[in-house]
């Protein structure tokens, strides 16, 4: 892998030199004024018929797109087929730059108007970190904000590092491009993320406004490099001197892993998701459409749920990075899942404290589609009992031994210990069976 170098200075501790990775446009030093883009207010009130618990309503999205920047530098935005040459040679930019109609309608603006046409309730755009230079970057976050003033609520992310230096990350709720080499996880959590904060102090404590990331594709790197160099360097494994490190270094900030991504199903990323969540990961369901061509919104049914206040940028950005979603393979399915505890309800992605091992948790599921109200489902629980060792393992409850219609159901389950976590999955039954992933309860001491 190769590394990068980063000086530092006061206030942002910007970087001032390095190097990038896989062609395309040089990386320019990252350096913003730090301007927060504005933010609009709650939408108000939401009449549109949803899936509902508590105070949250259930909105629906995906997190990871591309788009074709200023100067075709993200590769993003094609209309169908592929460009010749490598992502990112010489080649590859004469033909995006020469070839303008095949591009036509890929630009930021114009793919956010495609997203919300395809119905979705929010959206991320997410170029490559190292194929856009500054400027392409910040036409991309002016995109972004000068959607900001309706209720269709577009994040603005990256995605950072490259597949073949230990897969990529999407990283979210930032408006300056990273300027680290790609593998440099270590960086990213110890000087890049801490940084922007320090500038933005008004993320403080604020989780509709903290930077958060994704681990993105995560089975996707299996064809790059051998399953021994996955485990040794996927999502910069190789920059921590023990798997414990790595996980203390990543939950800091990592928030979600893609258990759906690109058109596949969950059977593409759950085993290593499994293996994730495993190695100390506490980490959320999410989807990533990582979207090429012009496909918005409709690569895939597929979408990531958020349990949120409304449809905000704070709102749905706060219901992110508190990790109430959850992954479904059905585009219009709502559901929670809540832990009913003495002090109060905590609901799906949370962290909970139990009295003992052993004691039941009870929780709660409610399922509801409007779009298919006779639909039956078969209900899964997992729980691993710690970090390392063996994987999560299904448990029986009795009440889920039959397929069950829409509705709310109480269960319990026997609480792991410290380091466990408990994690449902749901398969919607039927010609095509559609299968949801939710956010673990992450059980702590």
């Amino acid at each position: 892998m190769r590394r990068g170098w980063l000086a530092l200075a006061s206030g942002l501790l910007p970087l001032l030199s390095c190097t990038h990775d896989g062609g395309g446009p040089p990386v320019d030093s990252g350096v913003s004024d730090g301007a927060q883009p504005p933010l609009c207010v709650d939408a108000g009130v939401d009449s549109t018929p949803r899936h509902r618990v508590g105070p949250y309503a259930t909105y629906l999205g995906t997190l990871h797109d591309h788009v074709y920047a200023l100067r075709g530098g993200d590769d993003g935005g094609i209309i169908a087929g592929n460009e010749p040459g490598v992502t990112g040679s010489a080649e590859w930019l004469a033909f995006r730059q020469q070839n303008p109609a095949r591009y036509a309608g890929g630009d930021p603006r114009a793919v956010i108007q495609k997203a919300k046409a395809a119905g979705l309730d929010f959206f991320a755009l997410t170029p490559h970190n190292h194929l856009v230079d500054g400027e392409e970057f910040a036409d991309i976050t002016a995109a972004v904000t000068e959607s900001r003033c309706g209720s269709f609520v577009v994040l603005m992310g990256q995605e950072y590092s490259t597949v073949a230096t230990g897969n990529h990350m999407t990283v979210f709720q930032t408006d300056i491009r990273i300027g680290l080499d790609g593998g440099r996880f270590d960086l990213l959590y110890a000087n890049w993320l801490p940084s922007y904060e320090s500038a933005h102090p008004e993320v403080a404590g604020n989780a509709g406004l903290r930077p958060f990331a994704a681990f993105a594709h995560p089975s996707f790197t299996a064809s790059e490099y051998t399953l021994a160099d996955k485990a040794r360097l996927e999502y910069g494994i190789d920059d921590f001197p023990t798997l414990g490190a790595w996980a203390d270094a990543s939950n800091k900030y990592v928030r979600l892993v893609e258990v759906l991504s690109g058109s596949g199903g969950d059977t593409q990323n759950r085993p290593r998701v499994l293996e994730l969540l495993n190695n100390g990961a506490r980490v959320g369901m999410s989807v990533g459409e990582d979207n090429h061509d012009q496909q918005y919104g409709t690569r895939t049914d597929s979408r990531v749920g958020v349990l949120a206040t409304g449809q905000s940028i704070s709102a749905i950005a706060e219901a992110l990075y508190e990790r109430r979603t959850f992954a479904s393979e059905d585009k219009t399915l709502g559901l929670h899942v809540v832990a009913k505890l003495a002090g109060g309800d905590r609901y799906m992605g949370s962290d909970v404290t139990v009295a003992e091992a052993g004691a039941m948790l009870p929780l709660e599921i409610g399922l509801e589609d409007a779009g298919e109200p006779g639909a039956t489902y078969r209900i899964e629980v997992l729980r691993d009992d710690a970090v390392g060792g063996a994987q999560a393992a299904a448990v029986t409850v009795p009440a889920f031994a039959s397929p069950v219609a829409a509705g709310t159901y109480q269960f319990q389950v026997a609480t792991p210990p410290a380091g466990g976590y408990v994690l449902v999955h749901v398969t919607q039954l039927g010609s095509n069976t559609d299968d949801a992933w939710v956010s673990p309860f992450f059980i702590r001491p």
